[in-house]
């Protein structure tokens, strides 16, 4: 928790410099610390319940992690990786691929929340003659409208709900208590 308060002061020293670009953002993530912590301890986690069965310090799991997540062509990637792959021996590679599957779970959140939003963007003009309950209902809409396509294969004719919870959820109108007309 020290390192979030560590960059919020380095937010704040930097908002004085320039308020006008940095201040709603500032003042929208002061009261968000749990919020933006709480993939942190999700990630912590993680990195525990990779550890504890294969008798490892959560720390090398975290290290191992970012060393996986560097680019190939990071330079700071490859001494990082040597030291890890020596001290682990024979750990390594079964250590690495349940990395790698770890951080093949975790959502992008913000490729999900700009492709929302542009989803979204085509609605924004009916704001004038929509009420709360019809935004609701969009909402409920957009995250369960599957994706025809995708650039991740793993995530087409996948709803957001679905990839979020990892749950195959009905069609958004059976949702409803409606039934799909089916052509045959």
């Amino acid at each position: 928790m020290a390192r979030y308060d560590v960059l919020r002061a380095e937010r704040d020293a930097r908002t004085a410099a320039a308020p006008t670009h940095l201040g709603q953002r500032v003042r929208y993530l002061r009261g968000q610390r749990d919020d933006l912590l709480a993939l942190a301890a999700e990630r912590a986690a993680a990195f525990v319940a990779l550890a504890e069965p294969r008798e490892h310090d959560p720390q090398i799991i975290r290290e191992l992690f970012g060393v996986r997540t560097l680019a190939v062509q990071d330079r700071r990637r490859w001494p990082r990786d040597a030291a890890l792959r020596g001290g682990l021996g024979t750990h390594y590679d079964p250590l690495a691929q349940a990395v790698e599957a770890l951080g093949q779970r975790t959502v992008r959140a913000s490729s999900l929340a700009e492709n929302r939003n542009s989803r979204r963007r085509g609605y924004f003009f009916l704001r004038r003659h929509l009420g709360h309950d019809d935004l609701a209902r969009l909402q409920f809409f957009l995250n369960h409208r599957r994706f025809p396509r995708s650039e991740h294969h793993e995530r087409v004719d996948k709803s957001p709900i679905e990839i979020l919870s990892g749950e195959t959820q009905p069609h958004w109108l059976e949702s409803l208590g409606f039934t799909r007309f089916v052509r045959t």
